[in-house]
């Protein structure tokens, strides 16, 4: 996974302890939204490259573009959400459009307008955001738009229907928001009970949480995935489940998808309990061929499996090595890019043997020799 342009600027974040002062500032939030439907033929994006055109509204880098939604508009500065966004709608990808922009930031605006006006009447219809007076996100029509205030209200009453749950934290920032709640309902941690007591010799404990994550700029709407705590250790679960912004989805949409949260955690229990069959020979090479191919960048994954040598294991005990490196990149990438590698994360766990197998190399396994090796096996 490639560095994006959102990662370039810091984004704005809030924490919360308890749900009635998330509620609050989410309405907050909301009323300072505003969808609109534009025109790309009406609108129009300024560049000044070395200027921080909007400084007083706490501009950054992004704040040297502006975007106008009609012929001598307002000018209204860009939030770094919003870049991911506009070049989708612009139809431009690679590595060349995000060095244009941090070199030439007229240009960049100029090579914005020139692409819009390319546009099909099809595709002549764009949703803006707009929210504290900046641009969050420029979508697609089709995009749909849920209340982040309804999700989480949902959430809140869903949880309602287990023995014992704790909403434990939340963050907010205008990418996204996530809230972690930890589920103590005697029927789920059972499952997971026996799990440690099997493979986890020596942990006394377990905590099952889950997150939800609901967002006004990124494709979908809501998600929900679980994971297990055991020590400072997070172990993500395969499975999460995503409500996207398409197809006039509904709240009620979401509260459907919620149904199934839970159905899937006995299921991943069993196969995380089954990589402890899966014996591998050699740890360390093992660990770099699978950071490699799930492309979790090596400054980070480094840093684990030097922790490392080829000894004798399992499966197992790869995957809760694995996960050390979200331990790693907390607070060195943003939210949003770690529950990305989370999820990609999470599927090693249903990876059949004689994938385990394909990383199990002995000798010498430098990085750059892992993309060739995985190469000849796909």
């Amino acid at each position: 996974m490639r560095k994006s342009l959102i990662e370039i600027s810091r984004p704005e974040t809030k924490s919360f302890s308890g749900y009635a002062e998330l509620a609050d500032h989410l309405k907050a939030v909301n009323d300072s939204s505003e969808w609109t439907i534009v025109r790309s033929e009406e609108t129009s994006f300024n560049g000044e490259s070395g200027a921080n055109t909007f400084e007083a509204m706490g501009g950054d880098e992004f704040s040297c573009v502006t975007v106008s939604f009609d012929e001598g508009g307002t000018q209204v500065p860009l939030r770094y959400t919003a870049l991911t966004s506009i070049l989708n709608r612009c139809e431009i990808s690679g590595d060349g459009i995000e060095k244009l922009f941090l070199s030439d930031k007229e240009y960049f605006a100029k090579h914005l307008n020139r692409y819009l006006s390319l546009k099909d009447n099809a595709k002549q219809q764009m949703l803006a955001l707009v929210q504290d007076g900046k641009l969050s996100a420029l979508h697609s029509k089709a995009y749909t738009s849920i209340s982040q205030v309804d999700v989480f209200d949902l959430v809140e009453d869903y949880l309602q229907d287990f023995d014992n749950v704790e909403f434990l934290t939340a963050e907010w920032s205008w990418e996204q928001t996530q809230a972690v709640y930890e589920i103590r309902d005697n029927d789920l941690l059972s499952v997971y009970r026996k799990l440690l007591k099997k493979h986890f010799p020596g942990k006394k404990d377990c905590a099952v949480r889950m997150r939800a994550i609901s967002s006004d700029v990124a494709e979908a709407a809501v998600r929900f995935n679980t994971f297990l705590l055991i020590g400072s250790l997070s172990l993500p679960f395969n499975g999460s489940i995503s409500v996207k912004h398409m197809d006039k989805v509904t709240i009620e949409t979401v509260q459907e998808k919620m149904k199934g949260v839970f159905s899937s955690f006995e299921a991943s229990c069993r196969s995380l309990a089954g990589l402890a069959d899966i014996p591998i020979r050699h740890k360390k090479n093992a660990m770099i061929m699978i950071f490699t191919d799930l492309h979790i960048p090596q400054r980070y994954a480094a840093e684990i499996c030097e922790r490392y040598d080829n000894t004798l294991t399992n499966a197992l005990d790869i995957y809760t090595s694995l996960a050390e490196v979200l331990v790693v990149m907390k607070g060195k990438v943003s939210a949003f890019t770690l529950f990305s590698y989370e999820e990609a994360l999470a599927r090693v766990i249903t990876y059949p043997r004689n994938r385990w197998s394909s990383f199990d190399n002995p000798g010498v396994v430098a990085w750059g020799a892992a993309f060739k090796a995985l190469s000849k096996i796909a």
